[in-house]
């Protein structure tokens, strides 16, 4: 017995939703006669197992499993094979980028080891020097002498890198043991390789070539020379750019210390006869020290470079792990610019579609904001640009996470202000009251038949398109019933009739002129709300709305309205005043946008393919969730934004989107349904953008007003692209 309240994806007793039978019988199940009929479909599925997964065998693992979709493919085409490629690659790119991370890291800390060494070889220099003296006393000459000191070297060098390389195969050793990596697998993609061999044998060669240099070495000039082919070095890699592309910037941060290193060696004995002058005047035991170490200043010099460098390698490394970590949140924040989004499913299914905007807020303990998600087009020198859009609450913009003063021409909080209107966004329509339980107008069209219908909005924003009747050349009153709750009025929407529609669309198509042109005249008025008597309770007057899209009012009449209606395929909107008619929609915009403006910032834009005028409140060169190869941006506030739409087409400006930003994260997380539901939403958080290896985002989605909210599916998918209208048509 199936004890999940959606197995296998399905929910049993869903409207339209199919029986579910689950057999563990295959060869048992295709033998049943009544299924003989029925088409079918047959998969095997195999776990790849991600616990052997390292990054030394992505590729051969990748390599092996297209030979098998090739195989497969060549063997018959009725059968395919599906295998997560993308995640592979993924995991290729990521693992790439490790070693290019580490290689800043490792030459600094190569440069510090140097310097230890070199530490280390002057301390031995004196008994090394006495050494000498006795051979040449003995006879030995200066090939003998010079054999002599890259002998005692070169032990001193291999003693300690093959007790170094010892430390590091069994740090290793026990780190991957802690960490579930395989351990010979490890080693041997990496400590135990021939290119380890190698970076082992040449490190041998350079410590024990400059361990005797330094036995050898009587004239700091040396470490002039050396300091001076640094600054060289560094001053040329500045000159040409370091990137991360580039394999000299990896050499800055060891040439900076070695520069530094000289130069405080050379500067040491300067300030340690400096320090004696001082301490004359002091007491006896400190001036004994300094003068002691002002006397013989080589070896106090070395140990004072060697630990000025080192605290300078500690604070760049503190401060490249702050590079580190900013960018990895720079980067979940253009992804996710607060906790977690909500999207639209694959079917388009919006939050606020999958339950009431007050089901959302209650699993939410902070802010939630609706936002608006779509594309919008413009014309620059004769070419049609089309750029993502978004409506975003003013509100919003101060709650933002990663946004910097470079990335707009303003504050985000002035850009924000600049983007709100004085007054209300959107002017409600007539009220119906609450008794009204039917709707009647009188209506007639002199050429075609036309649809009329009427929008009405409910408490929540949603709207409801409600069909009135059909206008005739004779003039008519048709009667609806008015669905119970309280509405809104928003607009009467003209449409032409199916058949015109259909006849329209074949003409246009197969006609290579000019679109097929016809228009009539509509008069449509009074339009009443009556109780369930009969007993009319409200006279709405039309006389003073306005006419869109394919509907112009021709006349001012009182309670009717005369409308010339096109048949241009589009919807004619009659609907009251409002403040989209009167100011431009202030927008946010990219510098290619802001570019094809008009010089007093006016831009005409056309968003779902519906005309907007819009005026350039500012200019930003990034915005959260756009990505960053769009062709540009358009950000507005969602009022304005779903004001200006739906004076268009009522509707339109619905958000489909819910950006939350919450106070008790675990709460929210733990609403994630386990199960697949019947809509799927994206619920991606920073947290896991800023985790890319580690991501606890999951598969599937429910119902919040089953006890769990949708949430999200691997990757973004946003779903705003097209004329998409989330409407409801009540049955009756």
């Amino acid at each position: 017995m199936l004890r999940s309240a959606a197995p296998l994806g399905f929910l049993p007793g869903a409207p339209g939703e199919p029986p579910v039978v689950l057999s563990g019988d295959v060869a048992g199940l295709d033998a049943v006669s009544g299924l003989g009929g029925v088409y079918r479909t047959q998969s095997w599925l195999a776990l790849l197992p991600v616990s052997r997964l390292s990054s030394w065998n992505l590729t051969s693992v990748e390599r092996r499993l297209q030979r098998a979709q090739a195989s497969l493919l060549q063997s018959s085409s009725q059968f395919a094979l599906n295998a997560p490629f993308s995640a592979l690659d993924a995991a290729q790119a990521e693992a790439g980028a490790a070693p290019g991370r580490m290689l800043l890291v490792s030459t600094a800390a190569l440069a510090a080891l140097a310097m230890f060494v070199i530490l280390a070889a002057h301390g031995v220099r004196r008994d090394q020097r006495a050494e000498l003296e006795r051979l040449r006393a003995a006879g030995a000459r200066n090939g003998q002498s010079l054999v002599f000191v890259l002998g005692e070297a070169a032990w001193m060098c291999a003693s300690g890198l093959a007790a170094g390389a010892g430390c590091a195969i069994a740090v290793a050793t026990v780190l991957a043991s802690s960490a579930g990596v395989p351990v010979g697998g490890l080693l041997g993609h990496s400590l135990l390789t021939p290119t380890a061999a190698q970076a082992l044998l040449g490190g041998w060669l350079c410590a024990t070539l400059g361990v005797s240099i330094v036995l050898l070495s009587s004239s700091p000039r040396l470490a002039d020379l050396v300091a001076t082919a640094a600054l060289a070095a560094l001053a040329f890699g500045l000159a040409r750019g370091g990137s991360a592309h580039n394999r000299l910037a990896s050499l800055m941060a060891p040439l900076a210390c070695v520069l530094a290193g000289v130069l405080v060696f050379r500067s040491t004995a300067a300030v340690l006869r400096g320090a004696e002058w001082l301490s004359r005047r002091g007491p006896p035991l400190l001036q004994l020290a300094i003068v002691n170490l002002a006397r013989a200043p080589a070896a106090p010099a070395l140990a004072i470079a060697f630990i000025a460098v080192s605290i300078g390698l500690g604070g760049f490394m503190l401060a490249y792990r702050a590079t580190l970590l900013r960018g990895a949140a720079d980067q979940a924040a253009q992804q996710v610019p607060l906790d977690a989004i909500v999207a639209p499913a694959a079917d388009f299914t919006t939050p606020l579609q999958l339950a009431r905007l007050s089901r959302w807020r209650s699993l939410v303990d902070g802010h939630m904001f609706e936002v608006r998600r779509t594309y919008a087009s413009y014309v620059d020198d004769g070419v049609t640009v089309t750029v993502p859009a978004l409506g975003v609450p003013a509100g919003a913009f101060a709650q933002l996470h990663g946004w910097r003063a470079s990335d707009g021409s303003a504050s985000l909080h002035r850009l924000a202000a600049q983007l709100e209107l004085a007054g209300p966004p959107w002017r409600p329509g007539p009220q119906l009251p609450k008794p009204a339980r039917r709707l009647s107008l009188r209506l007639s069209s002199s050429s075609f038949a036309a649809v009329v219908s009427a929008d009405l909005r409910a408490p929540d924003g949603t709207v409801t398109q409600l069909a009135l009747g059909v206008a005739q050349v004779r003039a008519h009153t048709v009667r609806t019933q008015l669905p119970p709750g309280p509405w809104e009025l928003e607009a009467l929407e003209i449409d032409e009739a199916t058949g015109l529609q259909i006849t329209n669309g074949h003409q246009n198509g197969e006609n290579p002129g000019a679109a097929t042109q016809s228009s009539s005249a509509v008069r449509l008025g009074p339009l009443l709300a009556a109780g369930p008597s009969g007993r009319r309770l409200a006279l709405i007057r039309l006389g003073a709305w306005r006419g869109v899209g394919a509907a112009t009012v021709t006349a001012r009449a009182g309670p009717r309205v005369p409308v010339r209606f096109s048949a241009t395929g589009m919807p004619g909107i009659l609907r009251p005043l409002q403040p989209s008619d009167m100011h431009r929609l202030p927008v946010l915009v990219d510098p290619g946008t802001a570019a094809a403006a008009a010089r007093d910032g006016t831009i005409a834009l056309s968003i779902d393919g519906l005309p907007v005028g819009a005026q350039v409140a500012g200019v930003v060169t990034r915005f959260p969730t756009v990505a960053a190869g769009s062709a540009g941006l358009v950000v507005a506030d969602q009022a304005q934004l779903a004001s200006a739409l739906d004076a268009q087409l009522p509707g339109q400006g619905r958000a489909d989107e819910l950006w939350i930003e919450t106070r008790r994260p675990g709460r929210l997380r733990a609403a994630e349904p386990r199960t697949a539901g019947e809509v799927e939403c994206d619920l991606p958080r920073r947290r896991a953008a800023q985790a890319p290896i580690r991501s606890d985002r999951s598969r599937g989605a429910g119902h919040p007003d089953r006890g769990h909210p949708g949430v999200s599916a691997a990757g973004d998918t946003w779903s705003a692209d097209g004329l998409h209208r989330e409407r409801a048509r009540p049955s009756g």
